[in-house]
């Protein structure tokens, strides 16, 4: 039987957000099965973003490999653990997204970045 989905973090989405709009090569692990448990099987694809999406109360992201994981079972991002994360550690951990070029950058920093606590708006 499927769980309830659990919220993300916002930060979480946004830097899904954005590596889907940079059209960006991830990496992902996510918790395979009917389960958001700690502790499940995990997976790992490698590919890109193509669609965020909410269905039902749950949200899912899409791969360009057709592979929709539900975003409360994602467990790494690039190497980095997301589940269970706070807001400080996801903007901390992804601050190097926004070494991107010029525009790609501004929209980067604007929109992950500046979330991080402390920092102006």
């Amino acid at each position: 039987m499927e769980q309830q989905s659990l919220p993300i973090d916002c930060n979480l989405y946004d830097v899904l957000e954005a590596l889907s709009t940079l059209r960006q090569y991830c990496e992902i692990e996510y918790l395979t099965g009917c389960t958001t448990q700690t502790g499940a099987p995990t997976a790992t694809a490698l590919g890109r973003i193509t669609n965020l999406y909410a269905r039902e109360g749950e949200e899912f992201l899409v791969m360009d490999n057709a592979l929709q994981v539900r975003l409360d079972a994602l467990v790494r991002l690039n190497g980095r653990t997301v589940r269970g994360a706070n807001s400080a550690a996801i903007c901390a951990a992804f601050r190097d997204i926004s070494t991107m070029t010029n525009g790609k950058k501004n929209y980067i920093e604007h929109n992950i970045v500046a979330l991080s606590p402390g920092s102006a708006t």
